[in-house]
């Protein structure tokens, strides 16, 4: 689920960043894809945030349960 999606997310930044490299520095898209590839990187960021703090929660020899 989370890994799945950074890995999406990922894989979309590698595409864009190799789209842009062969972008003259000067075209107008370069910005977007930059503006694009930060919003990814801070997915991916919060993605992985989550996915330590879920595996932090559920400790070995823990039912995954937490006492009331």
């Amino acid at each position: 689920a989370t890994s799945d999606s950074i890995r999406v997310d990922a894989e979309r930044l590698a595409e864009i960043e190799k789209a842009k490299t062969e972008l003259d520095p000067s075209d107008p898209r370069v910005d977007d894809m930059s503006r694009d590839i930060q919003a990814l990187v801070a997915q991916i960021g919060d993605k992985a945030k989550a996915e330590r703090e879920l595996a932090e929660e559920a400790e070995p020899g823990e039912s995954g349960s937490k006492p009331n």
